[in-house]
């Protein structure tokens, strides 16, 4: 009995020693430099997003903050590096859905999605768009359908990596159509969409603000976007819904730390990175750019997380797309 007794009290003492430890961590965070991993080359959405919160973050918080750019491994390999990362606070991932929140399209991955990552925020949402290259003998999404038909397997859609917002709408897609399209895999947004700029892809799904600038200058064509309803900024594109009914996508852009990281040390991070997403004049930016800056806390994320993981694994399963 006394031997029991004193495992608990060291039990109890070690757990004490942990949320102090955390606690002078998180009042003494940040004192170096922090790092934000993109799993993705330069250029992209994501990549862009991340910069764009970046700097005010370092800013306020006093400390240089980089992003560092690990692309490769359809986001497998920079998100790893957060995983095997330190819980101090000083490596965090920037990432938009993709292994960690759709798990199910990999036979393995490096890392356990629960275990290794610690949700701190949800940070953009952004509506996808279909456009097309101008060669495309297609002006409408109804149009586009009725060519997959005819030309079953012949046209292709360009993603930015296997498992990613753009891959699954394009699945979603091509399930309600009922047509077929060659998917034609990349490392990253940029690289995709340059592709499709230069008439090697015939059709892509992508953030609105990566390619609104193209269409004014003519080098892309739009043919709806993934809202429910039009946006009142694009009034002359139509919903993708307007078409099939009921379809509905976003890309989000989401805050992951390593997994257990001290929940002081989480809330001091979050709190931090909610100030700066909930500034008048970085909203703007995200905004201009036809997103929106969420910043919520790491409860409301991580339930967040959890019902995309189920809203998805549905397509997943529907589509059998699975990546060894």
């Amino acid at each position: 009995m006394r031997r029991i007794s004193s495992l608990a009290v060291l039990a109890s003492t070690a757990l004490m020693f942990m949320a102090f430890a955390g606690s002078v961590l998180a009042q003494s965070y940040p004192t170096k430099l922090i790092k934000i991993v993109v799993p993705f080359p330069p250029g992209g959405a994501t990549d862009v997003f991340a910069r764009m919160m970046a700097q005010p973050l370092s800013e306020n918080v006093r400390q240089q903050v980089i992003v560092e750019n690990r692309g490769g491994g359809n986001a497998v390999i920079g998100s790893e590096v957060v995983a095997k990362a330190a819980p101090d606070g000083y490596t965090l991932l920037f990432n938009a859905m993709g292994p960690i929140a759709t798990p199910g399209l990999y036979q393995s991955l490096p890392f356990d999605v629960e275990r290794d990552f610690t949700p701190i925020t949800l940070a953009v949402t952004a509506p996808n768009m279909l456009a097309a290259h101008p060669s495309l003998p297609a002006n409408t999404l109804a149009e586009l359908i009725a060519l997959a038909k005819a030309k079953p397997g012949q046209l292709n859609g360009a993603i930015s990596f296997f498992g990613g917002s753009n891959h699954l709408t394009q699945e979603l897609f091509m399930s309600q159509a009922g047509i077929k399209m060659e998917t034609l895999t990349y490392k990253g947004a940029a690289p995709a969409l340059n592709d499709l700029l230069g008439g090697h892809a015939n059709t892509m799904f992508n953030t609105i603000g990566s390619m609104a600038g193209h269409l004014k200058t003519g080098k892309l064509k739009a043919l709806a976007v993934s809202t429910r309803s039009r946006i009142a900024t694009l009034p002359n594109v139509p919903a993708m819904s307007e078409t099939l009914p009921g379809f509905e996508t976003a890309s989000w852009f989401a805050i992951w730390g390593p997994g257990k990281m001290p929940k002081e040390l989480v809330a001091r991070i979050n709190a931090e990175i909610v100030k700066v997403l909930h500034a008048p004049e970085v909203k703007k930016r995200y905004k201009d750019q036809f997103a929106e800056a969420v910043g919520n806390s790491p409860e409301e994320f991580a339930i967040y997380e959890r019902a995309e993981r189920q809203k998805w694994a549905k397509v997943i399963q529907k589509v059998g797309a699975v990546l060894k």
